[in-house]
């Protein structure tokens, strides 16, 4: 029997079948047998009617009833001339199919591609199915996709082997076994340009696809399972395209330019469903999230009315806050605070969770951004000057840079124009460079990048000092890093966690020149 995939604890939602998708179960319209590959190149494409490939660098597969769902390696030949396929591209196919006579497969491979320097991995060597829709589905309305997938067994050659057991194979592993699969859309009402390599949405001619939901598939025996995708349109969708998720990254290889995760897996007999609610939207119903986390804010989950007699029951975080069962909520700095929320609504007929609404209070940009009006610094360092506010806001330096940092090692007034939702201000700072005592550096700013360039805090001594010792502290309060070392340096870690932008103070204690015991303070700008 057919595996059911198991569903979420909240996924009952009323939905109607809509028959948008042309040819649902990947039947042939030929009289003769059409299993193959297509979608190579236009010139070698298989139409399989209603549906097509949307990438290049990789094959789709169609294999139907007639050949036994066996392709045969003259078949490999023609399509594959010049490529490192071999009929063991494809398991065997599990048996029976859901629906009809005809199944396709798509690939999640990855090559090692040599170098110079180092052989390394390309894990975007994947292959997608594409339909364009016979009616467009709505922006903003709720959908699930149900698909049957297969996991078929090991084939060592499809003319003539035998599996040698019913083991499964996934990227070199056992049990258990799975595939991300992802669901991408596009506005595109008809063929989608073709991208230029086969990750549907990463180093493409176009930006035409985005990605609407993913899925994880997992089975413990071969065999076909339903999966099923629910999605909320962010624009009209005329176009669907399914396929591995770009982010699965196949085992490592020992050969140069081999083929890495050489596996295929079947989809078959798919349904389009259209949600007959509203989609649940939670938005600030009352209050800002400007500058004022002591004032509360109300939160609502949209069309509550629609779910009159429903239970609610709202989350932070993901988990559940006890006796908040209403349609809103109230959230200020002292309760609950910032976070991810979220509401479920639940009834006889239904139970949907709502998207998440980010509760963050968002400091109003201010003139004092830059710290005290004037600055001096020594006439070797350079200046850098912060305006760093939050992650909602934007920056215009005078010379037209948009970072938040801007660093120089020349004197004069400098401004910026901060601005985020909740206003807008202008800062300015006149710096001057003078001489200062060169035996003894220290850095007003690092950026632990890894690019090779100012990766480490490090006081810097043009004679070895005695005795010394070096602490950092973060705003608030706690070491992040201790030497006595003065050759050692902070890299903008504690614990191996790479702590966050901004400033920090640090505190040295040394002898110079088998001197007195000196003690300096100052403080440090952490960038990325």
């Amino acid at each position: 029997m057919p595996l059911i995939a198991q569903d979420s604890s909240c996924n009952k939602v009323p939905f109607v079948p809509i028959f948008t998708i042309a040819n649902p179960s990947f039947e042939s319209d030929s009289s003769a047998c059409a299993t193959g590959y297509y979608g190579r190149d236009l010139s070698n494409y298989r139409i399989i009617p209603g549906w097509y490939a949307p990438t290049v660098g990789e094959p789709i597969g169609y294999l139907d009833q007639c050949s036994n769902f066996k392709i045969s390696r003259q078949a490999v030949d023609i399509a594959m001339t010049g490529l490192p396929y071999s009929p063991t591209l494809f398991p065997y196919v599990p048996t029976p199919i859901p629906d009809g006579h005809g199944i396709v497969a798509f690939t999640d491979n990855a090559y090692k591609i040599y170098t110079k320097l180092d052989l390394h991995p390309f894990p975007f060597w994947k292959s997608y199915v594409a339909t364009t829709l016979l009616q467009p589905a709505k922006q903003d309305s709720l959908f699930r996709l149900d698909f049957w997938m297969g996991f078929g067994r090991t084939s060592p050659n499809l003319e003539t082997g035998t599996p040698p057991n019913d083991t499964l194979v996934f990227r070199g592993a056992t049990s258990p076994y799975q595939e991300k699969v992802t669901l991408y859309g596009s506005e595109y009402p008809s063929v989608v340009p073709y991208t230029t390599t086969a990750c549907l949405t990463k180093f493409t001619s176009t930006n035409a696809w985005f990605p609407l939901a993913t899925t994880v598939v997992t089975v413990d025996k071969p065999g076909w399972i339903q999966a099923s995708f629910s999605f909320t349109a962010p624009k009209n969708i005329n176009t669907l395209a399914i396929g591995p998720t770009c982010d699965t990254i196949p085992f490592p290889a020992t050969q140069d330019a081999s083929l890495l995760g050489n596996y295929a897996y079947f989809l078959d007999d798919l349904q389009l469903y259209e949600a007959t609610i509203p989609p649940t939207i939670v938005s600030l119903a009352s209050g800002s999230f400007c500058n004022n986390p002591s004032s509360p804010v109300e939160l609502q989950m949209q069309t509550a009315s629609y779910y009159a007699g429903s239970d609610f029951q709202w989350y932070k975080d993901h988990e559940p806050l006890k006796n908040e069962n209403s349609s809103t909520i109230v959230v200020s700095g002292t309760q609950y605070g910032e976070g991810w929320y979220s509401c479920r609504v639940q009834n006889d007929s239904i139970c949907i969770q709502s998207d998440s609404l980010l509760v963050h209070w968002i400091p109003v940009p201010g003139p004092q951004a830059l710290g005290r009006p004037d600055t001096t610094f020594c006439d070797r360092d350079t200046a850098y000057l912060n305006a760093f506010q939050d992650f909602t806001t934007t920056y215009l330096w005078q010379n037209g840079s948009t970072s938040p940092v801007l660093g120089t090692n020349r004197p004069g007034t400098y401004s910026v124009l901060i601005q985020n939702s909740c206003g807008s201000a202008t800062a300015t700072k006149t710096i001057e460079f003078v001489k200062c005592n060169y035996n003894v550096y220290m850095p007003n700013a690092f950026s632990p990048n890894d690019d090779g360039v100012n990766d480490y805090f490090r006081i810097k001594f043009y004679e070895p000092p005695g005795n010394f010792r070096l602490s950092v502290f973060n705003r608030y309060g706690e070491r992040v890093f201790y030497t006595t070392d003065p050759s050692h340096g902070w890299d903008g870690k504690l614990n191996d966690v790479p702590q966050p932008v901004g400033v920090y103070v640090w505190m040295i204690e040394y002898n110079e020149h088998h001197g007195p015991s000196k003690f300096q303070k100052g403080t440090v700008v952490l960038i990325r």
